[in-house]
């Protein structure tokens, strides 16, 4: 096709965007869409929420059973998976998993998708096993910081603000725990 043949069919593609409204011409005016008209019919009533929270659930028992294959690649597909749903069925477990693991990036990942999902309850996971009476160990403290970086403030900030991580003796905690403040 020559150079000529496709600014003719760019022209084409524009005038028919134009005439159908795809297309804005540059300094037209932008308008909402108009109201239905009175006499359309009524919509259907909403799903029941309840329903869909099973839904939900079901999914994110789908993207746990992802993530315990125990690849990372899988891992981190059921990580995404999640990030997509609004369930609190799986987050204790998905907290254990992240802290459990050796790669930082799996931890920051698994704090986003908690952050989309239940960051509430990943904020509760993550106090208590910070309150706990034995103390975790460096590895599992890094992970935490790493999650608490990405969920929400200001629980994570009070989180992150504790003995066990920016007042750590550890060089590297207290490192990841700045960096996660920001």
């Amino acid at each position: 096709m020559s150079g000529r043949e496709k600014h003719v069919n760019i022209a084409r593609l524009a005038a028919v965007l134009l005439v159908t409204g795809a297309l804005v011409a540059p300094g037209a005016p932008v308008r909402a869409q108009d109201a239905p008209p009175p006499d359309a019919p009524a919509q259907e009533p909403a799903e029941d929420p309840g329903k869909a929270q099973r839904f939900a659930d079901h999914d994110a028992e789908k993207a746990l059973e992802v993530i315990r294959q125990g690849g990372i690649v899988e891992v981190m597909e059921g990580l995404d998976r999640l990030s997509r749903l609004s369930s609190t069925k799986v987050t204790g477990d998905v907290v254990a998993m992240a802290l459990s693991r050796s790669e930082r990036h799996v931890a920051e990942f698994a704090g986003c998708a908690l952050a989309r999902c239940d960051p509430q309850g990943a904020l509760d996971a993550l106090a208590a096993r910070l309150e706990a009476s034995s103390a975790p160990d460096a590895p599992v403290l890094l992970q935490a910081a790493g999650m608490l970086a990405e969920l929400p403030a200001p629980r994570s900030v009070e989180l992150l603000d504790s003995e066990r991580l920016l007042r750590s003796r550890n060089a590297a905690v207290r490192r990841e725990s700045i960096l996660a403040l920001g």
